[in-house]
């Protein structure tokens, strides 16, 4: 009993702090504070942004509307990647030994470092604390966390040291095989996740497929389960209802991404996705930087109001999205989209039935600096094509990649070609992986194999 006393104690400070903490960043109008933010951060990044210094030299200094944006550079994501490598788009005053940095996955096309401020930071944490307890994502209950393989963080850790935290990976980049999902490690899972009786599971979503689909056959109930959280890969409607039917409780789809956190997450009862507004002003555009119309598909655009060190003004993250006609009534209340498309990497279903996830490929392939793109086709469960665009001025070691890649797979028949440039997707998406297997999970955004799947090897 004395050693459970002291564990609540020791958590307690930090449990009060995330379940009562001040819910949002702004008071009064929400319109004039993103006003107000946008203008102090497009004054900060041309006074100390060599990059932002550059490309607005003959742009306006300030907004008086927030229509006045569209008035402003769009920074498109080849642009952003270009001004990270050559170091010119990190504002002067700001040593990167104290930024908060990671890495995104690449899933648009080269992964990327991305550092932020401690400012910045915090005020993301605050937000997402706030969007966790919408999602009944709260520091007294037990969570489970289906992701690859990865370090905890220090709040993980002192929860899962508390006995409420459950890390389970889905791949591990060092062993691919052995810890890929295969039917044993799907019904291992399970039991660890009755035994556990969580309060919340949150995963990718093909990972909660996989577990909702064995959950299903075995007929089993979590019978603690509060809220489902998918997010990381496009969560379609019929999926949404299919989780709902078989965890027996809410589903949350989370959107964000390493570079802006915490954009977007529904509210129970609705599947609009809630933009936090405080934290960033959104457009979606279509390919000529013009509003979309109403139930149209368009390129998601953030201005984050909040990052200094690393600022992102008129951004486009890659993903797309709907939005209906509310979101051109800028009142106060924070605006939501419709739908959020574009994550729809694939999975791969290897010959002994055995699944590995989309993020492995971007784990391997941002070791190597030379590579600027990649695409990793699968034609069959034993037949994958790797395409590389390389970086101009580096050499590269193709044999060294070719040798690691393939003895982690040893069955699969790899080729490997080089080329020039690859073509981006329409809207700017650029999908990295791609499988044309037929499998219970690819059944998202299918191109036509009609024509020539003839390859050049290399």
């Amino acid at each position: 009993m004395t050693k459970n006393i002291t564990k609540l104690e020791q958590y307690a400070k930090y449990f009060f702090k995330r379940i009562f903490g001040y819910r949002y960043l702004h008071r009064g109008n929400i319109r004039s504070y993103q006003l107000e933010r946008i203008n102090e951060i497009l004054r900060y990044a041309r006074e100390n942004s060599p990059f932002y210094s550059q490309i607005y030299k003959d742009s306006i200094s300030s907004l008086n509307t927030l229509d006045d944006i569209k008035r402003l550079p769009i920074l498109k994501k080849e642009v952003f990647k270009k001004a990270i490598q050559e170091n010119t788009i990190l504002c002067k005053g700001f040593n990167k030994s104290d930024l908060h940095c990671g890495h995104t996955t690449g899933s648009t096309g080269t992964p990327l470092e991305v550092c932020f401020d401690n400012e910045c930071v915090n005020k993301r944490k605050l937000v997402l604390d706030r969007l966790n307890r919408d999602m009944r994502i709260l520091p007294h209950k037990r969570v489970v966390k289906i992701w690859r393989d990865k370090k905890l963080s220090k709040a993980e850790q002192k929860l899962k040291d508390a006995g409420l935290f459950l890390f389970i990976s889905v791949g591990d980049v060092n062993s691919p095989i052995s810890t890929a999902v295969t039917k044993e490690k799907l019904e291992n899972i399970l039991k660890e996740l009755e035994a556990f009786d969580p309060h919340v599971i949150r995963g990718y979503v093909s990972a909660l497929y996989s577990i909702a689909s064995l959950a299903e056959i075995y007929n089993v109930k979590f019978r603690s389960l509060e809220s489902v959280v998918a997010s990381a890969e496009y969560l379609p409607s019929h999926l949404w209802d299919y989780f709902e039917k078989v965890f027996g409780c809410p589903v949350y789809n989370l959107y964000g991404g390493t570079e802006a956190p915490g954009i977007a997450v529904n509210k129970r009862g609705s599947r609009n996705l809630t933009i936090s507004e405080d934290l960033y002003f959104i457009e979606v555009l279509d390919e000529n930087g013009n509003d979309v119309k109403p139930g149209e598909v368009g390129i998601i655009t953030i201005t984050d109001l909040h990052s200094k060190a690393l600022p992102l003004i008129r951004y486009q993250i890659g993903d797309m999205a709907i939005v209906d006609e509310n979101f051109y009534m800028l009142t106060n209340d924070f605006r939501y989209f419709s739908s959020v498309i574009g994550r729809t990497n694939d999975i791969f279903e290897l010959e002994d039935g055995s699944l590995i996830y989309s993020h492995l490929w971007f784990v391997y392939f941002r070791e190597y600096e030379w590579i600027n793109r990649f695409k990793v086709i699968q034609y069959e469960h034993k037949r994958i094509h790797i395409q590389l665009e390389l970086k101009n001025g580096f050499d590269f070691k193709l044999s060294e990649l070719k040798s690691r890649i393939e003895k982690l797979y040893p069955s699969v028949d790899f080729t490997w070609e080089i080329v020039e440039k690859f073509d981006l997707d329409k809207g700017g998406k650029f999908r990295s992986v791609i499988s044309y297997v037929p499998n219970k999970f690819n059944f998202l955004n299918k191109e036509d194999l009609s024509g020539d799947n003839k390859v050049k090897k290399i």
